[in-house]
């Protein structure tokens, strides 16, 4: 039962994909030589219907994408970062990735079920540059600390996205590491984490989850 209705939904995406598209043109070249209206009509509205489906599609497909799969693309920054301002804990993040950043680093992965939603961001910049923003949210900090070390405000499982790009992997001892403090009552966290010898800089935040 299940393998004929798998075949059955086959049969109509391809007549959809297809079909659909080749009636249409058929019906308007048809209705347009012959000048018959309803001909006309009929080809119109199949490759409208045709056109609409596939728009359609894609933006099922961006909304399941977006949904459940990580996302490590920076051209998708601004767009993701948008999707947290109802939390309130990316307003640390940049508005969009500076010009002058280099060796740009995105992960992006929503919450599935009662998992957090993580959002990272990371590059290096100029020394003036790191060490005016380790100065400017020193003075928001709530905790900081370095890698490594346990604490009730930085989760140690966040990703260091220099050293794997893959796999969750704690900050080492050289990353001086800023939580600041989440807006209440939102459930997570955010912060910072710095790497002054190679004047790299990665924003995270969490929000939700256990």
């Amino acid at each position: 039962m299940e393998l004929a209705i798998q075949m059955l939904l086959a049969i109509s995406a391809a007549l959809f994909v297809f079909g659909l598209p080749i009636y249409g043109i058929s019906a308007l070249r048809h209705g347009l030589k012959e000048k018959k209206r309803w001909a006309v009509v009929r080809g119109s509205i199949a490759l409208v219907v045709f056109a609409c489906g596939i728009a359609g599609g894609v933006v099922v497909y961006r909304w399941f994408a977006d949904a459940f799969n990580d996302n490590r693309n920076p051209k998708d920054y601004t767009r993701v970062l948008r999707k947290w301002d109802p939390s309130g804990l990316a307003t640390h993040f940049p508005p969009a990735i500076p010009a002058d950043a280099t060796n740009v680093h995105f992960f992006y992965r929503p919450g599935e079920g009662q998992g957090a939603s993580i959002l990272e961001l990371e590059y290096q910049t100029t020394p003036v540059q790191i060490r005016q923003l380790r100065t400017q949210f020193l003075q928001q900090k709530h905790v900081t600390c370095h890698g490594g070390e346990e604490n009730d405000i930085v989760p140690d499982w966040l990703i260091n996205l220099n050293a794997s790009g893959v796999a969750f992997s704690p900050f080492t001892s050289d990353y001086q590491i800023i939580g600041l403090f989440p807006p209440a009552p939102v459930q997570g966290s955010c912060g910072l984490a710095l790497l002054m010898a190679k004047n790299e800089i990665t924003y995270w935040a969490v929000w939700g989850g256990d």
